[in-house]
């Protein structure tokens, strides 16, 4: 809106006539000085006083107040597709920056969705505009879409090319005239521009520019969440000194992941970096490294990794898919240099003690799985975890005590007692592996496990406990009458009889709702795999035949081989079997050691078997997992595949 008194002024204001990039509202004049007046102006209409020929009083139609006339560049972004955009950023190559515009790009010149928005460029060489596109919800990042322009100089600016593999969404590049000549570019974000090389090159030939296609990037960063649950932004890390100018857009609680949805980061140039995500209490750390640049590689966290690229100028893309390990991480849990700590990522204890019971306090549906629906973590020959001699590495399956296992998330138990001879008449209720006596005894098991609620009962109290005794060794009633009996007399005289469970009418269809209110107190299956009835009081001891599928405790569900690669075929060729059990069974992933290995040295290729992508699908149909030397990262997935069962 302009306003001009012509016979003071021999060059008039000019005022926007309705032509171009100008809405009407006009030019009006006025007469000498004190002579005051009022103008109205009604915006969107030609003005009375405007000079409807577009020509002011002294003929002029050139004001660098009023006409842009030093715009190089009128510039229409269009969001008719409905996207949700976020502004990144502006550059140009011109060293005065903003001055380069008419005023400097920012949020406010992001269109919202079927709108549209106009921006004007001076004189320059090269410029362009980022923004971040997300879905029409505004939930899913798709990339980032990059409008370029550039006068015919070389080399030429990109723009984006719609390459959702490497994070760009069209929007392209487009040409402009030297010097004098005002152009006007109109960009559809999500449709390639016409005036876009569409098949990658620019005007040169050259089809890099470091300011729109990443060619600095180290890292294109994917994260999909596949979790029915938020993963909140923390925070995010690197060693280089650029700090937050090492990423192309700084990461913030903007990055939080919706379920289902992804998440994109650009790194430039740096040797170790990594976010920091967390889902409810449960922590994520992606980390990223180059293993040829640092000798102190970074650590990832269970089921997000540890991923590598390869040297300086040789960028990578990454995929995060949260839930799931990535098969760049180590399987080992190693880095490059043999460390399993890194300060920056090394992940703080999780608190896995009470797991069962923090996942009902945040899903209603978990209290209505049924037993044999449930994913439940375990250890195999849980107490051969203290063992010395010549055999060791042969019987020691475990690293921890009971009670420690416990602790780390385990919530079954395969138990395996032994009647040992102490001598002169003594006997004592022991554990076996084959014909190795074991260290551990059946008053540790049961010390350590009443131990683990009575510590701290107001936080464990809904954690379920299933003891599954098998392989009874030299509990025969006609070579050692009242043996049995006595194994049963001592649980049910003992301090966790408390805590057991009596059978009843409950089976593999009880839903740990039964269990939880029928009992303020008891919390463990102990199960043995006959029918205990004929023994006194075995009242609170389980019938294992009736709670566990037939021949569970047999070769029917060993796979029986020291090979990765067969255990992956026998739980591959069984799995769907399995999972149709209306019993509880168990998946056993673990790997038997011959005469030259040890259980402690098949423990990755058992576990990486597991955590690997031949994994997927068994998690999603294991109702029990065992294993040994038991990994925590078990219990994770435990977590997450029980939130997925209760989860629309």
């Amino acid at each position: 809106m302009s306003f001009t008194c012509p016979k003071l002024s021999s060059n008039s204001a000019e005022g926007s006539p309705g032509s171009g990039s100008f809405v009407s509202a006009g030019l009006q004049a006025y007469s000498e000085s004190g002579h005051p007046l009022n103008l109205t102006y009604s915006v969107g209409t030609t003005n009375a006083a405007c000079w409807s020929s577009g020509s002011s009083n002294d003929g002029e139609i050139k004001c660098s107040q009023t006409e842009f006339e030093d715009a190089k560049l009128t510039i229409r972004i269009k969001n008719e597709n409905n996207y949700q955009l976020k502004f990144c950023g502006y550059w140009n190559d011109n060293s005065n920056g903003a001055s380069n515009w008419y005023w400097a790009p920012g949020p406010r010149d992001v269109p919202p969705p079927g709108c549209k928005r106009t921006i004007y460029l001076l004189d320059d060489d090269k410029a362009g505009l980022f923004l971040k596109v997300l879905d029409t919800n505004g939930l899913d990042q798709l990339g980032f879409a990059n409008m370029s322009f550039q006068n015919g100089g070389t080399p030429s600016a990109e723009g984006s090319p719609d390459d959702s593999n490497n994070g760009l969404v069209a929007a392209g590049l487009q040409r402009y005239h030297r010097d004098v000549v005002a152009a006007s570019l109109e960009y559809q974000i999500g449709e390639s521009n016409r005036a876009c090389w569409n098949h990658g090159d620019s005007n040169d030939g050259s089809t890099t520019c470091n300011q729109t296609t990443f060619k600095d990037k180290r890292a294109l960063i994917f994260i999909e969440n596949t979790i029915p649950e938020t993963l909140t932004f923390v925070k995010y890390w690197n060693d280089n000194k650029g700090g937050a100018g090492n990423w192309y857009i700084e990461p913030n609680a903007d990055d939080t992941v919706p379920p289902d949805c992804k998440r994109i980061f650009v790194l430039k140039d740096n040797d170790r970096a990594g976010l920091y995500f967390k889902m409810n209490y449960i922590e994520f750390h992606m980390s990223f490294t180059c293993p040829k640049m640092s000798s102190n590689s970074a650590e990832g966290s269970p089921h997000t990794g540890l991923q590598t690229y390869s040297g300086s100028g040789t960028p990578v893309t990454f995929t995060y898919r949260v839930g799931t390990p990535n098969l760049a991480c180590w399987s080992s849990g190693t880095s490059n240099s043999g460390k399993t700590v890194c300060p920056q990522t090394l992940v703080l204890p999780f608190d896995l003690r009470r797991w069962m019971g923090k996942v009902n306090e945040k899903y209603a549906g978990f209290k209505n799985q049924k037993l044999r629906q449930l994913f439940i973590p375990g250890t195999h020959d849980a107490a051969c975890y203290n063992n010395s001699g010549v055999a060791t590495p042969w019987v020691q399956t475990q690293q921890v005590n009971f009670h420690d296992q416990l602790m780390l998330g385990a919530r079954y138990f395969d138990v395996r007692p032994k009647y040992v001879h102490e001598g002169e008449g003594e006997w004592s209720h022991g554990f076996h592996h084959g014909p190795i006596t074991v260290a551990a005894t059946l008053d540790d098991l049961i010390s350590q496990v009443t131990a683990f609620y009575t510590e701290d009962w107001q936080k464990r109290q809904n954690e379920i406990i299933i003891l599954d005794f098998t392989h009874f060794d030299n509990y025969d009633d006609k070579e050692r009458p009242g043996a049995l009996q006595s194994f049963f007399t001592a649980l049910y005289n003992s301090s966790l009889n408390p805590y057991l469970i009596p059978q009843g009418s409950f089976g593999p269809n009880t839903t740990l709702n039964s269990l939880w209110t029928a009992s303020t107190q008891q919390r463990v299956i102990a199960s043995v795999n006959f029918d205990p009835s004929s023994y006194q009081n075995t009242g609170n001891i389980w019938n294992g035949k009736k709670l566990f599928a037939d021949e569970w405790d047999g070769s029917k569900f060993w796979p029986n081989t020291d090979k990765q690669t067969d255990l992956i075929q026998f739980i591959n060729n069984n799995i769907s079997t399995f999972s149709a059990l209306t019993n509880l069974w168990a998946l056993q992933d673990l790997l038997t050691p011959g005469l030259t290995s040890s259980v402690y040295s098949l423990v990755d290729q058992a576990h990486g078997a597991l955590y690997g992508p031949s994994g997927l699908s068994w998690r999603s149909q294991a109702n029990i997992v065992i294993q040994d030397y038991y990994d925590d990262r078990t219990t994770i997935e435990a977590i997450i595949e029980n939130i997925r069962r209760i989860s629309p």
